[in-house]
């Protein structure tokens, strides 16, 4: 039947139907049959990722919820400055917190009353702050440590406002006022002995980029106002001249 069929004027199509052989698809059927398994592929590793975050962030979750009950020694639900300072040394991997350390872990988790005492939620937000503090610093050949040592020149593990004043001039890539040096003192000095510790490091950063992507916006927009007026001015003296 085959070749009865194959030797016909028959159309290829109707002769390949009747040999039971599938019709070839066109290039373009064949790219989109591909792209289309693509997305499909990569929406299945998109949410086999997702649910692996999800399950990471859960079992993190409850681990800080056990370590909380751990180290909530009073059993108020309301843990103590020093019972977290022994959480994060056992979730730091021995590492032990100076008494800044556990000041400044304590003041920017502490969002909810009672006041200087931390409940699981600031807990939790607690413990994932010194662990990043710990990432940045874990030995002097990290970033934030190299920066650190750079900056504070006379050892004494806390940057001035001199030592700070330089640092942000490093950033800065131009002279920085004291003004400026103030205001980053101000807003990065969580611990308040009026310098910058090591664990204030990222806030005085973060901050000073904040500031200066703020001064970059007012210098841009002055520059499109100056252009406008002077687009304005060309046109009333063009108008000046018909």
């Amino acid at each position: 039947l085959k070749v009865i069929l194959a030797e016909s004027a028959w159309p290829r199509q109707l002769v390949l139907a009747c040999s039971r052989r599938p019709v070839p698809a066109h290039p373009s059927a064949r790219r989109g049959a591909a792209e289309m398994a693509a997305i499909v592929v990569a929406q299945s590793v998109r949410e086999a990722s997702r649910r692996a975050k999800d399950r990471a962030a859960s079992e993190r979750q409850a681990k800080l919820e056990e370590l909380f009950k751990k180290f909530d020694t009073s059993g108020t639900g309301a843990m103590r400055p020093e019972d977290v300072a022994a959480a994060m040394t056992e979730y730091g991997c021995g590492v032990i917190p100076t008494d800044k350390e556990v000041i400044f872990i304590m003041k920017v988790s502490d969002t909810k009353a009672p006041a200087g005492r931390l409940g699981v939620e600031e807990f939790a937000s607690a413990m994932m702050s010194w662990i990043c503090f710990l990432e940045d610093f874990k030995d002097d050949t990290s970033g934030m440590a190299k920066l650190f040592i750079e900056c504070d020149t006379d050892g004494s593990g806390s940057l001035s406002s001199d030592q700070l004043k330089g640092l942000l001039e490093k950033y800065s890539g131009a002279p920085v006022s004291d003004e400026d040096v103030k205001d980053v003192l101000d807003k990065a000095d969580i611990i308040g002995d009026g310098c910058i510790a090591k664990v204030e490091l990222r806030y005085a950063i973060a901050y000073w980029f904040q500031k200066l992507a703020v001064k970059i916006e007012m210098e841009l927009e002055k520059e499109e106002q100056a252009k406008e007026v002077e687009r304005k001015d060309r046109k009333s003296r063009g108008c000046a001249v018909m």
